[in-house]
């Protein structure tokens, strides 16, 4: 079934929406394990979450300091399902997990490439034109003359 035809069943199309659904149905998981946060909250959230009431690393940062995790499983799993969330898909699963996996996993070519048929990019007139304005003029503004008549800065 063709979703563009200009003869299309109503039925038909319910049908590979269904299919769609429960095939991404049968993938998702719910989450079953839930653990305390192990971060003490502090007074001005009225101990709702953990807020730091300091400046903290810049973003993506690791701690130098090491924490104790202790041996309990569930507290491990989660902390590892936390470090695994900033990976990309590929190094998550050894499978495509949603439809939108399937499209682009399996991205290495099946032949080599052909030089014959790669072209490279090639700037148009006007592009060449500016990046040798830029470079002679050192910067100066194409419309910005001496009178200032045109852009004022």
């Amino acid at each position: 079934m063709n979703w563009n035809a200009k003869e299309r069943s109503e039925v038909a199309l319910n049908q590979i929406w269904s299919e769609h659904v429960d095939k991404e149905m049968s993938k998702m998981l719910p989450k079953t394990k839930y653990t305390c946060n192990p971060c003490s909250s502090i007074d001005m959230n009225n101990g709702l979450g953990s807020r730091v009431p300091f400046v903290t690393d810049k973003v993506g940062t690791t701690g130098s300091e090491n924490v104790e995790l202790g041996d309990d499983p569930d507290v491990l799993d989660v902390v590892n399902g936390l470090l695994r969330a900033h990976m990309p898909p590929k190094e998550k699963y050894e499978d495509p997990v949603t439809s939108a996996h399937e499209v682009g996993w399996y991205s290495q070519p099946l032949v080599a490439p052909n030089p014959r048929f790669q072209y490279g990019l090639k700037q148009a007139e006007g592009t060449r034109f500016a990046e040798t304005y830029t470079k002679k003029m050192s910067g100066e503004h194409m419309f910005h003359g001496k009178s200032g008549k045109y852009l004022k800065f």
